[in-house]
């Protein structure tokens, strides 16, 4: 199987000077006086047969573990290591004997044993290496993962393009930023930590409506104010509108009378108001532009002559009907969706599109609009309306007989970000970091699979955010996500601050960074596997207490009445007899 297996440096702007990491249980190498010694150990896999091992970065924020990550997974060539400031190589298993070695080849011309600059190299015994010169069609794939609580772009995986077919390591770096492979692993890992529960994205319309649009409205549509409210409007929409004494007429696009008359075709009306909103949004565009509205007016009433004509003559008597209030809509639809082609075609307006992306402008682009109202009218298909919001449910219990339409949530998140808000429900933010390195995980796991290439997957601290239980099952999930779904060996390589973490991985593979001497040395851990937190943390973390600050200069003081509150006994009886001895 592929892994990294040993890393040295020489020196580091970090600090880190003279110091290795053996990341392997198998192969095991070490540089002593400028002679690399290796030895195989044939013992079985500690974390099972598809994770050729698991290893710790741990350390205090600020000392350099993000950049050892970069220095194990990509050489100079892939990454600006601020070359001359660094010196360092990596050595790679790919199969039986044949190894790959990259780095400084300045630092790797000076091991005495070695007779290879860069590249693929054999083990002969006794120590000795020699070039390997033919072609070995084994391939490793390096994925570094930095995690990111935040959940809101489609394909937004970030690899550095550094391979070639020829490249014996295959290179990603990537930043945990896709929405659509949360939703595919939500959707297609079905383990019980994520179909425990439904999970829904809510759609929100982020624009509103201004004080003054109905009159807009009505000037835009044709539709006269409603003069005679005591003969015209139903008693239930009359007693809604709460009518000051002498009002005695209101605006047929005011949002009351609106709801009223298409509360029951909640998808259709939803579509409306988006159309509204944006056209508005458009209207106001122009006239900043220097346009003047009369002439925006008279444009759209010469191109929409048949829909126009319908939606001016409003009967508030059939419109009580669902089929003639439906139609209705529809007509609105139609109508806003010619309007919005037509001023975003019209000659004059030609010139904000030149060089412009559509993000520069309110403007749509014609078929990004015909594909969000053919989805938005169909939104039922999707999900359901629950007061002004809208829900698209994305576990896997109510997807296995259907896809999502990635597609369509893309254009309500990507596209359209500036009309809809769209965010997860009945997720916590702990729970959505959760998903969102999960599913990086997942995907690369995908990926490496469908290539047939074994994996190292680099995590650059995935516990940010998570809660302590979360943190507790990392690595357990991370096994049973190898376990179900690699069809290659996975090798994990994790900067964490999570003792919990520790816990779970034996001090052979945990790896702590502690600046000694205004240096920064790598050594082992003293205690990890099932022992102790406050053990870990003391050991792993370089607490200087085991207790908060704040606490600890509050006993120092001796207030006696601070010693009530002491919650650990064996503390509380301790510093009791100690002030009574003072005394």
């Amino acid at each position: 199987m592929a892994e990294l297996v040993y890393t040295y440096i020489e020196k580091m702007d970090t600090g880190i000077k003279n110091s290795e990491i053996v990341f392997s249980d198998k192969h095991k190498f070490k540089l002593k006086d400028r002679n690399l010694f290796y030895t195989e150990d044939k013992n079985r896999r500690f974390f099972g047969e598809k994770i050729s091992n698991l290893s710790l970065i741990v350390g205090k924020n600020g000392i350099g573990k993000s950049s050892l990550l970069d220095l194990i997974s990509f050489s100079n060539k892939n990454i600006n290591l601020r070359r001359g400031r660094n010196s360092y190589f990596n050595i790679f298993h790919l199969r039986d004997n044949i190894f790959f070695i990259e780095g400084s080849p300045s630092l790797i011309n000076k091991i005495s044993n070695m007779r290879s600059n860069t590249g693929l190299f054999m083990t002969i015994g006794n120590n000795k290496f020699v070039s390997y010169d033919s072609k070995v069609d084994v391939k490793l794939q390096i994925s570094l993962v930095r995690s990111s609580p935040i959940v809101n772009w489609f394909n937004r995986d970030s690899y550095k393009d550094a391979n070639s077919d020829k490249s014996t390591i295959i290179r990603n770096e990537k930043h945990v930023e896709s929405a659509e492979n949360v939703f595919r692993f939500i959707v297609e890992a079905k383990n019980n930590n994520v179909t425990k529960q439904k999970i829904f994205l809510k759609v929100n319309q982020k624009q509103s409506y201004s004080s003054n649009s109905p009159a807009i409205l009505d000037e835009l549509y044709g539709n006269n104010r409603i003069m005679n409210i005591d003969a015209e409007l139903p008693e239930r929409l009359k007693r809604s509108l709460r009518l000051k004494v002498g009002e005695n007429s209101i605006s047929f696009n005011s949002r009351m009378v609106q709801n009223y008359y298409f509360r029951k075709h909640k998808g259709y009306y939803f579509v409306v108001q988006v159309l509204e909103k944006y056209l508005l949004n458009l209207i106001k565009f122009l006239e900043k532009d220097g346009e003047q509205r009369d002439k925006i007016f008279s444009i759209i009433k010469e191109s929409t002559g048949e829909y126009f004509n319908r939606l001016r003559e409003v009967d508030l008597f059939y419109l009580q009907e669902n089929y003639f209030s439906k139609q209705f809509l529809k007509d609105k639809i139609a109508f806003l969706e010619n309007i919005v082609n037509d001023l975003r075609d019209w000659s004059e307006r030609k010139k904000y599109f030149e060089g412009k992306s559509n993000r520069d402008t309110p403007f749509i682009k014609r078929d990004d609009l015909k594909d969000i109202v053919s989805n938005l009218k169909n939104l039922e298909e999707y999900g359901y309306f629950e007061g002004n919001s809208y829900k698209i449910e994305v576990s896997s219990s109510s997807l296995r007989n259907k896809d999502i339409n990635f597609n369509f949530i893309k254009l309500l998140m990507v596209e359209f970000s500036e009309l809809f808000s769209v965010r997860f429900e009945n997720l916590s933010d702990g729970e959505i970091v959760y998903f969102n390195t999960f599913s990086s995980i997942f995907m690369e796991i995908r990926r490496a699979s469908k290539d047939g290439n074994d994996c190292v997957l680099v995590l650059d601290e995935p516990d940010l955010n998570l809660h302590p239980e979360w943190c507790r099952r990392f690595i357990d999930d991370c096994i049973t996500l190898v376990n179900n779904y690699s069809d290659v060996n996975i090798q994990f390589i994790i900067a964490t601050h999570s003792p919990y973490m520790i816990s779970d991985v034996p001090k052979e593979n945990v790896f702590s960074l502690e600046v000694k001497e205004k240096m920064v040395e790598i050594k082992r851990a003293e205690k990890s596997f099932a022992a102790n937190i406050i053990d870990i943390l003391s050991d792993t973390f370089f607490l200087d207490y085991s207790i908060g600050e704040f606490a600890r200069k509050k006993i120092l003081k001796r207030d006696k009445e601070a010693y009530l509150y002491i919650d650990d006994p064996v503390l509380k009886t301790l510093i009791e007899r100690s002030v009574e001895d003072s005394d």
